[in-house]
């Protein structure tokens, strides 16, 4: 071992905005340290994490607030549940390469059953999904949001919002001739 250097792998730590900590471990040549890959990396889930399933689901509130979500590891969903009623019309929004980020997000919506009802599945465009529905019920609908390709990483993060509309009624003006 003459001449090799004591220090048989370099560690580094990068925190990045929003609360991800990736772990790069790059091997040094010594011959004892084939369990080390190159690459390997290690990503913190967001806030809201476990939500990896209708049952996990967090809420989402419909003013339009957005709540950052991040796909950590490969295949991950995020899952949230909003309320709604009858009648009234919602936009569920993700914005990721609008925003500069790489993922490319997939927006289901399900009702309370967890029966798929719509959603925008856009994979390879370069466009975030905007599903526009009218609720069917007054109740709970989920929404899941999960990565086109099921890639991860610090570079695969996005926006969610569910927006209510509200309908305007204007009045109807009928001249009427004698």
């Amino acid at each position: 071992m003459k001449g090799r250097a004591k220090l048989v792998a370099i560690v580094t730590f990068f925190i990045v905005c929003g609360g991800l900590l990736p772990v790069i471990a790059m091997p040094l040549p010594y011959e004892g340290l084939d369990w080390l890959s190159y690459g390997a990396a290690m990503y913190y889930g967001d806030a809201y994490e476990p939500d990896n399933s209708r049952q996990d689901a967090n809420w989402c509130g419909t003013a339009g607030d957005s709540q950052y979500h991040n796909f950590h590891v490969s295949g991950d969903e995020n899952w949230v549940y909003f309320e709604v009623q009858a009648g009234s019309f919602y936009t569920i929004r993700t914005q990721a390469k609008t925003m500069g980020s790489m993922a490319d997000t997939v927006v289901e919506l399900y009702n309370s059953s967890g029966e798929y009802v719509d959603g925008d599945d856009n994979c390879g465009h370069q466009t975030d999904p905007a599903l526009k529905f009218q609720a069917a019920y007054t109740g709970i609908y989920y929404v899941k949001v999960r990565e086109c390709q099921s890639r991860w990483g610090d570079a695969y993060w996005y926006l969610l919002n569910i927006t209510e509309h509200t309908r305007i009624y204007l009045p109807i003006i009928s001249k009427h001739h004698s």
